[in-house]
């Protein structure tokens, strides 16, 4: 059956609807959740460096550390939290970021660098809650 040539199709995505007013697909979501996943658990290393040079973080059979000299032993601390569940939280922390940030408007680069900050800030504050761990629960 033909179409009348005076009304639009309302199943077809008009020609003038913007990027940020269209619906996403299951990939671009499935996009954005793996990607704060990512996202969460690749800053862990430079957040936790960061942390360790400017305030402190604990150091596996060390101790809390600060300065330049705990830099290099912050991200190596990463890995074995990591290894001992921290990677999974981060994962999970960073994957409802990415699913958050997938129900905001804006185009597909304003969604990124939401995404991108969304998952440093849970990530950051991971990190800080590890790094002030003692003075919520005593010293361990």
């Amino acid at each position: 059956m033909a179409e009348p040539a005076n009304q639009p199709n309302p199943y077809r995505a008009s020609e003038s609807v913007g990027d940020s007013q269209r619906e996403y697909s299951s990939r671009a979501s499935w996009r954005l959740i793996l990607g704060g996943a990512l996202w969460s658990i690749g800053m862990a290393f430079p957040i936790a460096a960061a942390m360790a040079l400017v305030y402190r973080f604990p150091i596996p059979f060390a101790g809390y550390r600060s300065g330049v000299d705990a830099i290099i032993p912050a991200m190596i601390a990463v890995i074995v939290y990591g290894i001992l569940g921290g990677f999974v939280v981060l994962g999970i922390a960073g994957a409802i970021a990415g699913l958050i940030t997938g129900f905001l408007p804006g185009t597909r680069r304003t969604r990124n660098l939401m995404l991108f900050a969304c998952s440093s800030g849970l990530t950051t504050i991971g990190l800080f809650v590890l790094a002030i761990l003692d003075k919520i629960i005593g010293p361990w």
